[in-house]
């Protein structure tokens, strides 16, 4: 017995590595310097141009660990082996198509290709390196999505003359055939297009830029009948869902900020209209989740990219990067983290934020609310109150604070009763918890 004891005790000093696959890297898409830049996320680190594209690069999108770049003007599909950081490929497209956006059809194998210019969808085969298949769609098509069996393309029906818009629509093509079997009307300028974790297909319109504002078209994809339409205002084009159940837009805003519009997914209440966006860096282009908690924004007029921590739906971290940040794209890849099995270890490795006490706070006796946090070293910190549209109420602490535990009394009397959110931002990084004052 003493013997299987010592074992025990033994194998719990140890640490076991878990195997992960998680987002390690962003990568950018620099429309005017017609570069790509790297961002690790892991270690906050960027590495600007580490890749040259073609002209106008449009859209990226990872698939494994390569890096498909479209670019409009030279009207090519470059490829590269992230794991070497070389091009491995470059398909020609066509002349004078402008290709706009593309998707990867995993029940076919294909990819399939909006273009501008040509009215048509383009049908690319990776395998032989070329372009199989034209597809005739409706007006300028400009996002395109592949799901199951079918590509859904949307019809801007911008015209090139007038400056004008005509009705939109977005084409339903049955891929194995390469037909259009189906048309859905919507609002006008109908630009990009995901699906939610209910497997509805929402279209977002940006409107004329005029006396037509955004929307969202919702699509009901075994009928492909409308369900609703988000009135939500603004200028939006770009889409991406949180793991909050929250679709977050890229919705421009050239002024003093950039503008990131969100709606309930699901019961689609409008949580940050135009009226009330997400503010971030000016001219955002495109929006990406990463699925723990935070949404990318590439903020073109100020070159850099800004990460919302959906919790407190606010800025908590800008990169800055090359000229003209449009598409975004993440990659991710396997690593081994360790996970600690000694109960004797007490002190974090990094930092915790605890739940403050007591939780909910009632508005008649919020006096004396205890806030704690732990750090493994020294280092300099801010804790903060927010509330639920990213306003900061109230500072908890601000400065260098030793390793250890420590207690921080507020007093929240002044404060109205419903949900908060209380952020500590350290060195090593952000955490955020909920507060519920009651009346």
């Amino acid at each position: 017995m003493k013997k299987w004891l010592a074992i025990v005790f033994v194998l719990a000093g140890f640490a076991s590595a878990k195997a992960q696959s998680v987002y390690t890297n962003l990568f950018v898409e620099n429309n005017l310097a017609e570069t790509v830049s790297r961002i690790d996320l892991s270690e906050n680190r960027i590495w600007n141009n580490v890749f040259t594209t073609g002209n106008v690069p449009n859209q990226i999108q990872v698939r494994g660990d390569s890096l498909y770049i479209l670019n409009s003007v030279s009207s090519t599909l470059q490829i590269v082996d992230l794991n070497t950081g070389k091009e491995v490929n470059t398909i020609d497209l066509g002349a004078h198509k402008n290709p706009w956006n593309f998707t990867f059809c995993k029940s076919s194998g294909l990819i399939f290709v909006s273009n501008l210019m040509a009215n048509s969808v383009s049908v690319v085969d990776l395998q032989k390196g070329t372009v199989v298949d034209s597809i005739s769609v409706g007006t300028a098509p400009e996002g395109i999505l592949a799901v199951g069996k079918k590509v859904y393309v949307t019809n801007t029906a911008f015209d090139a003359v007038t400056f004008s818009y005509g009705q939109g629509s977005v084409f339903v093509i049955d891929a194995p055939s390469r037909t259009v079997v189906d048309t859905i009307l919507t609002p006008t300028n109908p630009q990009n297009l995901a699906i939610d974790s209910g497997g509805r297909l929402h279209v977002v319109c940006t409107g004329n830029f005029a006396n037509l504002s955004g929307s969202v078209l919702v699509v009901d994809l075994s009928t492909n009948s409308v369900v609703d339409t988000v009135k939500i205002g603004g200028s939006p084009s770009t889409i991406a869902f949180g793991a909050n159940g929250v679709a977050y837009l890229g919705a421009g805003g050239w002024g003093s900020h950039g503008n990131v519009l969100a709606y309930n997914a699901q019961t689609l209440a409008i949580l940050h209209g135009a009226d009330h966006p997400i503010q971030t860096g000016a001219g955002v282009m495109d929006v990406l989740a990463d699925g723990e908690g935070h949404i990318f924004a590439a903020a073109f007029k100020e070159d850099r990219v800004d990460v919302i921590d959906t919790q407190v739906d606010s800025v908590v971290k800008s990169f800055a990067v090359g000229d003209g940040p449009g598409s975004l794209a993440l990659w991710k890849t396997t690593v081994s983290r360790v996970v600690e099995h000694k109960a004797e270890n007490k002190r974090p490795r990094q930092f915790v934020l605890e739940q403050n006490y007591p939780n909910p706070v009632c508005v008649r006796s919020a006096q004396g609310i205890r806030f704690s946090f732990q750090l493994s070293q020294e280092d300099n910190v801010v804790l903060s109150v927010y509330n639920v549209l990213g306003q900061k109420m109230l500072d908890l602490a601000a400065g260098k604070f030793s390793a250890g535990r420590h207690v921080i009394e507020a007093n929240l009397d002044r404060f109205g009763s419903g949900l908060y959110f209380y952020r500590l931002k350290t060195s090593r990084g952000i955490q955020v918890r909920k507060l519920v004052v009651t009346p």
